[in-house]
């Protein structure tokens, strides 16, 4: 979700609830399921089924198999529970994995928070909200991964600004920036049915100069959540949340520059490289069902007559093969260029393009069901009147 994101990674946990969450009212875990709601087939669900359709009929067209690795709406107006109720009916049926956004100890009140705190900015997650119980009645239906989002290992740090104080050499605070979630918080999740959560990390922070060594403090955080998540029954999609680049810091200003992935600056061979060392970090747990190869690769730059999509692609497929090369056969799931953004899916990618030696991949495609397609919600009736004008 390119805003949101962008926001928190520039305010500390604090500031956080202050300027980027909008309240909700809270449902306890024992809340009933909500009533199944008339709706209206309107143009913001006509616009969304049509969305969600054809990037399905591109699957089957490419002999491939899909994965929304972000979808996410409000619990402010039971219409939005209709619509993702309807959308989650016509993934079920096309056989597509879904993990929902989002849980997380430092979500507060978020406008799209499914699993929160029971009191905003204390202990772990513990509350259930209405939206959260639309994803959890096709938890049991679902023959497909379906999960949620942890948020809080990628926080403190930006999507697409050109410069930020975050760097690889200033990471930030892991008690003031960024966060990871305590084994109560995937217990109660289990508890719900969550079977799989999809859990973000910053590759600055895992590996803090190119063509390095793994951080061996940071990546025993990262472990210490997989393992905390298997413990309590869940299998885990590990997420390079970058968003197509890294902030390299710049000693003459000491500022992290956005170095776009097939820049001079970070070359393709530095994306394989942390590829190679996590899947060798990694190698024989039973806890990571998946690896999720750059969160929302975006605003990456051409290549002579190469296209930014086209460098993505080049990107991918070499990550594919050099995890593939260390003997790991486990599920790589594979984002889109420009957001992994569904509505675009084609114009980007009109073909399918990952060779998979294992044949164990799947396409990851990111959904929001406002107009813009941002995760940023105005009410139901504003985004209803920009979709049908």
């Amino acid at each position: 979700m390119r805003v949101t994101k962008t926001l928190v990674s520039r305010i500390t946990a604090t500031a956080l609830f202050a300027l980027v969450l909008l309240p909700l009212t809270a449902t306890t875990a024992d809340a009933a399921a909500p009533k199944a709601r008339s709706l209206n087939n309107d143009a913001l669900r006509q616009r969304t089924t049509r969305e969600i359709d054809a990037w399905a009929a591109w699957l089957k067209a490419n002999k491939a198999t899909g994965f929304v690795g972000e979808v996410g709406w409000p619990s402010d107006d039971p219409r939005w529970n209709t619509l993702a109720d309807s959308w989650f009916k016509r993934v079920d049926a096309a056989g597509i994995g879904v993990t929902s956004w989002v849980a997380g100890e430092w979500v507060g009140n978020h406008q799209m928070a499914q699993y929160a705190p029971a009191v905003t900015g204390t202990g772990a997650v513990a509350t259930a909200r209405p939206n959260a119980l639309i994803a959890e009645s096709h938890f049991a239906t679902s023959t497909t991964l379906r999960g949620v989002n942890i948020s809080g290992p990628e926080m403190g740090a930006p999507a697409a600004e050109a410069t930020s104080s975050f760097s690889n050499t200033n990471i930030g605070s892991l008690v003031n920036n960024y966060h990871y979630d305590a084994a109560s918080t995937y217990q109660y999740l289990a508890g719900r049915g969550v079977r799989t959560v999809r859990l973000p990390f910053r590759w600055e922070r895992v590996q803090r100069s190119l063509f390095g060594p793994l951080d061996t403090d940071e990546m025993a955080r990262l472990a210490g959540a997989v393992h905390a998540a298997r413990d309590a029954g869940l299998k885990v999609v590990l997420d390079l949340h970058n968003y197509g680049a890294y902030y390299l810091s710049d000693p003459a200003t000491g500022r992290g520059v956005r170095r776009a992935l097939g820049s001079a600056e970070l070359p393709i061979t530095a994306f394989t490289d942390v590829w190679t060392k996590l899947a060798n970090y990694f190698a024989g747990d039973d806890a990571v069902h998946a690896f999720g190869l750059m969160n929302e690769p975006a605003n990456m730059a051409a290549r002579g007559k190469v296209s930014a999509a086209r460098v993505w692609e080049q990107a991918s497929q070499q990550a594919v093969n050099v995890i593939r090369a260390t003997g790991d056969t486990r599920t790589i799931m594979v984002p889109g260029y420009d957001w992994s953004g569904l509505a675009t899916w084609a114009r980007n990618h009109p073909t399918g393009w990952i060779n998979d030696s294992a044949r164990n991949f799947q396409y990851e495609a990111h959904q929001y069901f406002d107009q813009r397609h941002t995760g940023i919600y105005r009410s139901y009736d504003q985004e209803l009147a920009a979709v049908a004008g």
